[in-house]
Order: C-alpha cells, then sequence, then structure tokens
C-alpha cells in the first residue's frame, strides 16, 4: 500500500489531468468568474467550457509548492505574448484570448509537470499511452464514423468540408467538438500507422487468421483515409509505410515486399473505383485546380520589387497580384492558398514589427477576408505572438525533432520490442511535418496532446535505453 501511494498516486492524478485535457477540446471559456452558474451544476455546459482554468490552477499550485521546474516552461511566453498582443492590437474579446492563453499554459505546465524526478516514467507513459489510443478510438466511433458513412452511403465523392459532432444528453448536458476533414482524417491516419507497426511485428512470427483480419482492418483504415484526401495525410501514409516495412533489410522479405505493395495500393485501387463508378466526379488529388496535374502549367515569377507597401486595414482580394507573388501559382493552388498567406502575414508583421504580436488568431481575420490561409504552426504564432515567440517554438520543435532523430537510433541498438518506439518516431515525425502546414500545434488541439503523448514516451524511452546501458 505505501509503494502504491509512493510510486502511482501521482501519476493515476496526472492520468486524470490527462483525460480532462482531452475533455476540454472544443470548448471555449465564458464568462469564468460567474460562480452562480455553477449552482448545483445546472449548466453543465459552462462547467465544462471553464474546466480548463481550474486544471491550469491546480497545475500552477502544484509548480509552486513543490518547486519543480524544467526548460519547457520557457514554453509560457508565448501564450503569455500572445494574450499582451491581443489586449494591445486586438478587439476580440478577452475571455476569447483568455481561452487560449490559459489553455496553453495549462499544457506547458502539464509537460513540466511530467518531466519531474518522482516521476515514474514507464508507468506513467503506459497510462498515458493506452488511454489516448483509447480515447482516439472513441473519438473514430463517436465523432468521425457516423458522419463518414453516411456520406459514403449518400455516395458522396469525398468527405471534405467541415461538420460538427453534437451529443445532447440532457438539456444542459451536450458535448460538441468541431471536427473538419484533416482532423478526421489525421485520428484515422494515427490509428492506421499504429495498427501498421503491429501487423509488422505479428508477421515476424508466423502468419495467422488474426493476422489477416488486422490487415483487412488497416486496408479499410487506408481507404478512409484516402477517402478524405488530404494531401499531406496521403504523403504520410505512403512514406510511414515504407519506414515500417522496409526498415532493417525487411526488403529481403518477400511477406513484407507483399504487404507493403498490398497495403499502398489496394486503398487507392478501392476509392478509384468507388468514385469512378458511383460518384461520377474528378478526384481531387488529380484535378488540374489543386491536385498533382496543377503543374502542368508553369508561370513566370512575379517582380518582387514591384509589391505595394501592405495595408493592414485595407487589404482586399482585388489588390492580390500586386501584393503576392505567388498568388494564383501552381505551388500555391497546390497547398490551398497556403503559401500567399504566408506571405502576406510575414510581410504584415515585419512591416509594423509588433513584439507581442497580433493577438491569437488575428491572421484568420486577415486573410479570412482575401480567401487565403496561414495553416502553419509557426508563423501563426509569429504573426499572433511575435518574435520572441516564435524563436521560442522553434528551439521547442528543434527539441522535439533531435528526440525522434534519437529514438530512431536507439531502435537500430535495442530492437526487442520495436512496436511503440516505432509508432512515436513515425507520429513525432507527422506533427511536425503537419506543423509546416497546419497550425494547430500553436494552440489546444489534439495534436498538441499528442505531442505531449509523443513527450511521455521520449521520457520513457531514453530513461529504458540508459539502464539497458548499464547493465551491458
Amino acid at each position: 500500500m505505501n509503494k502504491f501511494k509512493k510510486y502511482y498516486t501521482l501519476e493515476l492524478s496526472l492520468l486524470c489531468i490527462w483525460i480532462l485535457l482531452w475533455f476540454c477540446l472544443g470548448t471555449h471559456m465564458t464568462e469564468t468568474f460567474n460562480i452562480h452558474k455553477y449552482y448545483s451544476f445546472k449548466n453543465f455546459n459552462f462547467f465544462r467550457s471553464n474546466l480548463i482554468f481550474y486544471i491550469f490552477l491546480i497545475l500552477l499550485i502544484y509548480s509552486f509548492v513543490n518547486k519543480k521546474t524544467s526548460l519547457y516552461l520557457i514554453l509560457s511566453l508565448y501564450p503569455i505574448f500572445g494574450f499582451i498582443g491581443t489586449l494591445i492590437n486586438s478587439n476580440e474579446s478577452i475571455y476569447f484570448s483568455l481561452h487560449y492563453s490559459i489553455s496553453l499554459l495549462a499544457l506547458i505546465l502539464f509537460v513540466n509537470f511530467i518531466n519531474t524526478e518522482k516521476i515514474d516514467k514507464k508507468y506513467l507513459f503506459y497510462l498515458i499511452h493506452y488511454s489516448t489510443l483509447f480515447i482516439l478510438t472513441l473519438y473514430f466511433i463517436f465523432f468521425i464514423a457516423p458522419d463518414l458513412f453516411s456520406k459514403i452511403l449518400n455516395l458522396q465523392y469525398s468527405a471534405r468540408g467541415e461538420s460538427a459532432a453534437t451529443f445532447k444528453l440532457s438539456e444542459n448536458t451536450t458535448f460538441y467538438y468541431p471536427q473538419n476533414s484533416n482532423g478526421a482524417s489525421r485520428i484515422i491516419l494515427i490509428l492506421t500507422i499504429f495498427f501498421t507497426c503491429i501487423y509488422s511485428f505479428l508477421i515476424q512470427k508466423k502468419i495467422t487468421i488474426n493476422n489477416f483480419l488486422l490487415l483487412i482492418v488497416i486496408i479499410i483504415f487506408a481507404s478512409l483515409n484516402i477517402f478524405y484526401q488530404s494531401k499531406l495525410n496521403i504523403l504520410a501514409f505512403i512514406i510511414a509505410n515504407l519506414i515500417i516495412f522496409l526498415r532493417n533489410d525487411n526488403y529481403k522479405k518477400k511477406l513484407y515486399i507483399f504487404s507493403l505493395i498490398l497495403i499502398i495500393t489496394l486503398p487507392f485501387l478501392i476509392i478509384f473505383f468507388y468514385q469512378k463508378n458511383f460518384t461520377r466526379v474528378e478526384n481531387r488529388l488529380l484535378n488540374s485546380e489543386e491536385g498533382i496535374f496543377v503543374f502542368n502549367k508553369y508561370e513566370l515569377p512575379r517582380n518582387i520589387l514591384n509589391l505595394d507597401k501592405l495595408d493592414y486595414d485595407k487589404l482586399d482580394f482585388s489588390n492580390l497580384n500586386k501584393i503576392c507573388i505567388s498568388h494564383n501559382t501552381s505551388l500555391d493552388k497546390f497547398f490551398g492558398g497556403r503559401i500567399c498567406g504566408w506571405e502576406i502575414l510575414t510581410k504584415l508583421y515585419f512591416q509594423n514589427l509588433k513584439f507581442f504580436g497580433y493577438g491569437f488568431f488575428d491572421d484568420r481575420r486577415i486573410l479570412k477576408k482575401l480567401e487565403k490561409i496561414s495553416s502553419n504552426s509557426y508563423i501563426f504564432v509569429l504573426f499572433n505572438a511575435g518574435i520572441v515567440s516564435f524563436l521560442i517554438i522553434i528551439i521547442f520543435f528543434v527539441n522535439i525533432f533531435f528526440k525522434m532523430i534519437k529514438s530512431y537510433n536507439l531502435l537500430k541498438i535495442h530492437n526487442s520490442d520495436i512496436i511503440i518506439p516505432l509508432y512515436y518516431v513515425l507520429l513525432t515525425g507527422y506533427l511536425i511535418a503537419r506543423s509546416f502546414l497546419e497550425d494547430t500545434l500553436a494552440f489546444m488541439s489534439v495534436d498538441f496532446l499528442l505531442l505531449i503523448n509523443c513527450i511521455v514516451f521520449f521520457n520513457y524511452f531514453f530513461y529504458t535505453s540508459s539502464i539497458l546501458d548499464k547493465n551491458r
């Protein structure tokens, strides 16, 4: 009993906080200090919306009481600067900015928490690992699958477009989760990679009926991933499979090569057959508007010296050709308007050089009227929270990247059980790549929570590897 209290109470407390962090997704803080709204929990959604504030207070109190700090706390300057930037430069509600600032601070304090010396790294990792897989599975079953299969049954050609999942259990008990195509596709891709890692390990032993059933599940999930037509996720799916099946001389094994070819080609054939015979709509990945064939035309680059100075308050779609050299180029179309959006935000920021940035999500206010998007975590941080926050985020992700490289190198040394380490190396690489094309690693999101999951794994893996080295 004493051993349980000594080693596991802290980890189980962290597990509870971890689950609550997932529970807070899709909510926004309101009038947090209106205590009367909590009376008898008559307004359950009000409590859920402001739950992140109380998680932040709990973690903050723990940090002060235990005086445990790590270098990760430097990251807290980003949400603080972003909040100041909103107060100075934005017209957004204070609760809007407070929500994003407090949410990020809570996540950073949680990361600081898991890097204390008192934590049992192995036990905490398995708690976080299996609870996350369980949560992702529930997301798929309750929030993704119903909308996804409805589209398939209605013979829609893809699952692009935004939707929202709302569960109303009673008048005051409603669960709302915003869901878009990339979000759903991301979860499906992550589950597919995990299943594939398991499959690649199992076929080392022997071929069984369980292996065959798992292969069918992988092909189904891979087909659903392609159905979403997210170019990044499809490319990540192909690269992940190449790494899984060709590493460590696996290319010499016929079963690995057969599995690789089957898993990569069959889902594409299934979706191609579905779209050709049922929907009769041009495949988004192959069209000339934003697909691969957009590069058939070659555009001469515009003269950057003739670009107009941007007026923050008078931007309009009619002058995009003058202020954005990539507007309507093949590369900009292929990336869904991102390149032009990056140009506009970067130029706007360095023209005015606001130290604290323009405030959380001010990039979307600017680009929405120009029909462009930023979708880049680094430019999001630069524009909304300033140059110092940008440099801090760069250092943070470079640190994670080198941990991923170190983990992959350790896989070659300790190759006894590669399922989980290989999965986290691939997951980390995917999240970092995604940070260049999406802004979801710049605020509280599924991506950021998954990255914390990766940090927990690295702590456990490096600790375990060091023990193995000492025992040699």
